[in-house]
């Protein structure tokens, strides 16, 4: 199965934007990192070319393309369950408890997960122009994805 190209987009711009910040995405000095670094796998589907991962470290967030070969944590969920996320149409604790949303490893993996929605939407949901910015870079990503979900403010 091909990678959802919603999911491919919202991944590839992370990765581009850890390559284009130096190899780091700053994740603000109020998130507090201390005591669990180390690389953490985003898993889509059953290829490579559907996982991605995540290193953390006190220096920063990293996203990479493909899974590592020695993981923290796995967090394994569809696309069309990352997408149902991102969109707002349901929420990390209904797909967790529903086993959606699988967590292998390191129980604080899942955090990463909930991070990203959560930071993408309350970044969409701002006013001015980062607001702009982010809801029209989110409505790309459901708009590329075959589902067509509607970002849900």
């Amino acid at each position: 199965m091909p990678v959802d190209p919603g999911v491919k987009r919202f991944f590839g711009t992370l990765v581009w934007r850890s390559w284009l910040g130096g190899g780091r995405l700053r994740a603000g000095e109020d998130v507090e990192r201390r005591g669990f670094e180390g690389c953490v796998n985003l898993v889509f589907g059953d290829s490579a070319d559907e996982a991605w991962h995540c290193r953390l470290s006190g220096k920063g967030v990293r996203f990479v393309a493909g899974p590592t070969e020695n993981p923290v944590g796995t967090v394994r969920l569809s696309a069309d369950t990352f997408l149902q996320l991102l969109s707002g149409r349901t929420s990390l604790s209904t797909a967790q408890l529903t086993g959606r949303v699988l967590v292998e490893g390191d129980g604080h993996c899942g955090m990463l997960l909930a991070s990203l929605i959560g930071q993408s939407r309350l970044q969409a949901a701002r006013r001015g122009l980062r607001g702009w910015i982010t809801s029209r870079f989110l409505r790309s990503v459901l708009r590329r994805s075959p589902t067509r979900y509607e970002l849900q403010l």
